[in-house]
């Protein structure tokens, strides 16, 4: 028999930092996962009582959460939001959802009816598909994008023209950067491009020359000025206050014989109302006369005095189809205005974009 060495066995580095691991993962995960829900818990409480403090009331039926171990899923059942001026009324559930090996992108699914009214305006958005996708720095969020598929909308009051059919095909957003905006020298950039606007039936059939599919649309711009959560009134008057405008680097719009690029600077006068200028680049001006007409926004006299004119003054540009007009599309005291050079032509009269 052989004798024993008397020595103990060594045990294998390996096999002990292994072990150590897999000890490590099985006390901090669950750990983590629980600090992150509490995490959650505690910013939907706190956004509560902040929002409180500038008179909206958030609420909702539930907090539940998914995804143990390797990710953490919130949903909120039936979110809302009440204010002075209006309400919105979320899907039946809403969720967030990141993972623990990548925690700096987090995922929203809002797909669902949407209800918003704002004074007289009513507005129902309910979509196949609504994702969007919040990437989180060191300091806070950075870039949001988000994408709105098979929509249906309804919009009422206000405007004076009924979407109860109208069907959207697509719509992405981008916006970044999100720092908090506090002043006029800071700013975001944002990008939209809309495809497949169906309106409705009847609204086509007043606008025969148009058709009721706008086939494009997108949007480039600069949004700067101070943006502080509160009641809409408030925070459009400090926006306003604080310098705020939207730069228009590109717009344009494709609709039938129509297509249209513009270009500006837009802000807000003390009634909230638009101003400033637009450089228009329109096709089709004679056709987009007379659909204004038909919908009474433009007076049809001005459409049969200035259709044939402006449409003699359009001219082609290189690499585009049709005849084009270049012309400003004026904003200011509440009225918006294309300018020639021996007259104005009233186009719109601009209501405030809320009530104050």
């Amino acid at each position: 028999m052989e004798k024993s060495s008397g020595k103990k066995r060594r045990r294998n580095p390996l096999v002990v930092g292994v072990a150590a691991l897999v000890l490590l993962v099985i006390v901090a995960v669950p750990g983590l996962w629980w600090l992150a829900r509490n995490q959650v818990s505690v910013a939907v409480a706190s956004a509560q009582r902040d929002a409180a403090r500038e008179g909206i009331m958030l609420d909702h039926e539930g907090l539940s959460f998914s995804g143990f171990p390797l990710y953490i899923s919130a949903a909120v059942a039936n979110p809302k939001a009440d204010w002075a001026e209006g309400l919105w009324r979320g899907p039946e559930s809403m969720t967030g959802e990141t993972s623990f090996t990548d925690p700096t992108n987090i995922r929203f699914n809002a797909s669902g009816r949407h209800v918003l009214d704002v004074g007289t305006l009513s507005f129902t958005a309910d979509s196949q598909e609504a994702l969007a996708v919040l990437d989180v720095g060191q300091q806070g969020p950075e870039a949001l994008q988000a994408s709105l598929r098979d929509t249906a909308l309804q919009l009422a009051g206000g405007l004076g023209v009924d979407l109860g059919d109208a069907r959207l095909q697509s719509l992405d957003l981008f916006a970044a950067p999100l720092s908090p905006l506090t002043n006029a020298s800071q700013a975001t950039n944002v990008s939209l491009d809309l495809a497949g606007l169906s309106l409705p039936q009847a609204l086509g059939a007043r606008l025969p020359e148009m058709g009721t599919t706008i086939e494009e649309g997108s949007l480039r711009a600069v949004l700067s000025g101070p943006l502080t959560p509160g009641p809409p009134p408030s925070m459009l008057q400090a926006w306003r206050q604080g310098g705020g405008v939207l730069r228009l680097q590109q717009l344009t719009l494709t609709w039938g014989p129509v297509a249209l690029e513009a270009r500006g600077t837009l802000g807000l006068d003390d009634r909230l109302r638009i101003e400033g200028t637009l450089d228009l680049q329109i096709a089709g001006f004679p056709t987009l006369l007379n659909s204004l007409a038909a919908l009474s926004i433009l007076d049809r006299s001005i459409a049969r005095n200035y259709g044939g004119l402006l449409g003699g003054m359009a001219r082609p540009r290189n690499g585009k189809q049709g005849r084009w007009l270049s012309i400003p599309l004026i904003f200011q005291d509440g009225q918006a205005f294309l300018r020639l050079p021996f007259a104005k032509i009233p186009v719109a009269r601009l209501q405030p974009l809320v009530r104050i």
